[in-house]
């Protein structure tokens, strides 16, 4: 009991010795450390990003313009077979060919603009 006694209060004496305390603005020059500057050139890319969509969605057929634009805002196929009054088949081909043909424009965009 003695021993322990003895080990206790040696590290209750020398914890505050071997401790450092933190300075008080630390959390304010963390957070200023961990944030990113924005890119300026950000909103640049996404404008011209958008307009390439813009104008890949506007090629398309209307059909799968259709379609997709519907899926693309969540509505579901069964949904989009009533409102376009298609078969849920040719729903989902029309989707398949539009997303299809969207990444064909868009590399193609890409290929040219690169």
């Amino acid at each position: 009991l003695a021993r322990n006694h003895f080990i206790d209060e040696y590290r209750r004496k020398f914890i505050a010795s071997r401790s450092v305390p933190l300075p008080v603005d630390l959390e304010a020059k963390l957070a200023e450390a961990n944030q990113v500057a924005p890119d300026p050139a950000e909103p640049l890319e996404d404008r011209q990003r958008a307009a390439r969509l813009h104008d890949a969605l506007l090629r398309l057929p209307f059909e799968q313009r259709r379609v997709l634009a519907l899926w693309a805002d969540g509505v579901r196929i069964g949904a989009i077979t009533v409102l376009t009054e298609a078969p849920g088949d040719t729903v989902l081909s029309r989707k398949k060919y539009g997303l299809a043909k969207l990444r064909l424009l868009l590399h193609e965009q890409q290929v040219t603009a690169g």
